[in-house]
């Protein structure tokens, strides 16, 4: 294979996909374009290009899978599902659905009822890229409780690049983890046990209507289908991956597919430089929205009273999480002193909307507990280490769930402290057993990943806290600093954006990083002034 054969196909999968295939990301490339080569009996990936192309192969290379008219395009689809990035989890970014909830829905529903043109009020909704479905089931749910849904026409279309996904969407199975930031009560009311984890309610199954749709090559909006007169778009974390050109193409396509009063959400700074000529854009304390622009009049009236500040209502006094020893507000990446691993402070409840089991700790465990705490602060990590040690060989591992996970997630930062990387990856993966959301436990191991110059393994983790939070302001900032030190300087300034856009929210003496005791406003001017200069 030449390094051009590879750049070839990397541009291919961006024209048909708008995926932008980055030369840092060619070795992973790669292995995912061999699998596939070697699936179909290819002599090589030259050959794979080939046939990603319809040009087919020499018989004698390669299985008989090129003679079927349909396999170019079968093809396409296992391509795909190698490289898209299939994850979604249900009620993600809750300040977007609250936004949908309490101003932008009733707003777009009282529209359609003053509309006397038809027998039944009508609410067109697109979720665009909505990967395995959790996002227009989340719409779902929240609709069916603003409204009758009998009493409306209502189209919820969820829409991928990917079958696979669509699959498993239609299926209405899900995970454990696609409920990770998701009420309890709602999950009791919506879900029921299923022999593969938890099946959603008929009702709101049937209310979702799901299609394949290459957003970037396929044609829309095509009058009298389901992609046409749309009041509302939802694309979000999916211009994050396109190429800057796709994004715009997109955006055309998107205008033209909503109502002259409809509106776009994508993810928070997702548009940030792009021409949006053909929106008006709003900003609302929780996210910008977008109204199509090619209406004589005004987008629908935002109600001033219920913003009197540019502060989030009730904002949190703490970011979810820290970057110890980042430097503000001039880098290195960490500072000299220790403790380079401290705990993040959180806004959020480790299990949201859940009350805590009564504990069944002594006294003296309780006690164990709180001075290794205290230990921790003072930076005395040998004696934590020693202490929790001693407290696991005290306990009964059957008891104490929450109380496991706190002195495994203690431990781990002692031994980070300490040197020793393997226990506290290890003392990281024993809490993830417990409780596979922990923020604190994925944003450990970011750092110990980048300590050994894993930057791959290091932007895994980062994205699984955004993934597990969408407002952590920090580990957008820390996710930036790698794709500096890769040079993948576009993507760094789209995620200090984001960055940037999140913590103007924050009160200004929010602190951000706990052991320096840096604030939100310190953040903000060094990533103001940081992207000044880019």
């Amino acid at each position: 294979m030449t390094p051009l054969t590879l750049h070839n196909i990397a541009r291919l999968i961006t024209q048909r996909t708008g995926i932008c295939i980055r030369e840092q990301d060619y070795s992973n490339l790669t292995r995912k374009l061999t699998q596939r080569q070697q699936a179909l009996g290819l002599r090589d990936l030259e050959s794979y290009y080939n046939c990603l192309m319809g040009i087919p192969p020499v018989p004698s290379s390669s299985k008989t899978w090129f003679k079927n008219p349909f396999s170019v395009a079968q093809e396409w689809q296992q391509l795909v599902s190698l490289v898209t990035v299939g994850e979604s989890y249900f009620f993600r970014d809750r300040n977007q659905l609250k936004l949908l909830q309490t101003i932008l829905i009733p707003q777009l529903m009282e529209r359609q009822q003053n509309s006397f043109s038809q027998v039944k009020p009508q609410l067109r909704i697109w979720s665009a890229g909505c990967s395995t479905g959790e996002e227009p089931y989340s719409l779902a749910i929240l609709l069916s409780d603003i409204i009758d849904l009998a009493q409306w026409d209502l189209l919820i279309i969820g829409t991928d690049i990917c079958e696979a996904s669509l699959a498993k969407a239609r299926s209405g199975i899900f995970s454990s983890w696609s409920f990770r930031q998701f009420d309890p009560v709602l999950k009791e009311k919506y879900f029921r046990p299923h022999a593969e984890g938890w099946i959603i309610d008929s009702k709101i199954r049937q209310s979702v209507t799901f299609q394949q749709n290459n957003l970037l090559c396929d044609p829309y909006p095509i009058p009298g289908s389901y992609l046409w007169d749309i009041d509302l778009i939802l694309c979000r974390n999916v211009f994050i991956y396109f190429e800057s050109t796709a994004i715009d193409q997109v955006l055309t396509k998107f205008a033209n597919t909503l109502k002259l009063q409809g509106c776009l959400i994508t993810g928070h700074a997702e548009l940030q430089g792009h021409g949006l000529q053909q929106f008006k854009a709003i900003s609302f304390p929780e996210s910008v929205v977008y109204w199509r622009n090619l209406n004589p009049g005004p987008p629908p009236a935002v109600p001033s009273p219920l913003f009197p500040s540019p502060t989030v209502p009730n904002p949190p006094q703490s970011v979810s999480w820290i970057a110890p020893g980042v430097a503000l507000p001039l880098p290195p990446r960490y500072a000299p002193s220790p403790p380079r691993f401290t705990p993040p402070i959180t806004a959020r409840p480790m299990v949201p909307n859940s009350t805590p089991p009564p504990s069944s700790l002594s006294t003296d465990q309780i006690t164990v507990l709180q001075e290794a705490k205290a230990l921790l602060r003072q930076q005395n990590y040998q004696q934590v280490a020693t202490t929790l040690q001693q407290f696991f060989a005290s306990l009964d591992r059957s008891l104490d769930r929450q109380q496991r996970l706190e002195a495994y997630l203690l431990l781990a930062q002692a031994q980070a402290n300490l040197g020793q990387s393997n226990a506290a990856r290890q003392a990281c993966q024993d809490a993830l057993q417990i409780d596979p959301c922990s923020v604190l436990a994925y944003h450990l191991l970011a750092q110990l990943a980048e300590e050994i110059g894993d930057l791959e393994g290091a932007k895994v983790f980062l994205k699984r806290v955004i993934y597990l939070d969408p407002d952590a302001v920090m580990a957008y900032f820390n996710l930036s600093l790698i794709y500096e030190q890769e040079h993948s300087l576009d993507r760094a300034r789209k995620v200090q954006t984001t960055a940037w856009d999140l913590v103007k929210r924050l009160p200004p003496e929010t602190i951000v990083d706990l052991e320096h005791h840096r604030t939100a406003q310190d953040l903000q001017l060094f990533l103001e002034r940081k992207m000044s200069l880019s």
